[in-house]
């Protein structure tokens, strides 16, 4: 017994929630796996060196970075450019 043909196309089994990103809503952003470390390290040590967080660590790492990556990366469209 397949329920395959009663199962329903992708785009009407997704959530309505979940949309696509608007064009220009989004931009991306690398950070080097090694500032990413070592800003994890730093976390690391902040909390005293306790083991069993390093995950929590270098996603909260990767998170500043970025965030502070675009808070000052101006926008294409707002730099200025000589004439």
């Amino acid at each position: 017994m397949s329920t395959a043909s009663n199962a329903a196309p992708a785009d009407v089994r997704m959530s309505p929630m979940i949309q696509p990103p608007l064009a220009g809503s989004q931009q991306m952003v690398t950070i080097p796996t090694e500032e990413i470390a070592r800003r994890a390290y730093e976390l690391f040590m902040a909390r005293g060196g306790s083991h069993g967080s390093d995950l929590d660590d270098w996603l909260l790492a990767e998170s500043e970075l970025v965030r502070a990556k675009l808070t000052r990366q101006p926008k294409a469209s707002d730099r200025i450019t000589a004439a």
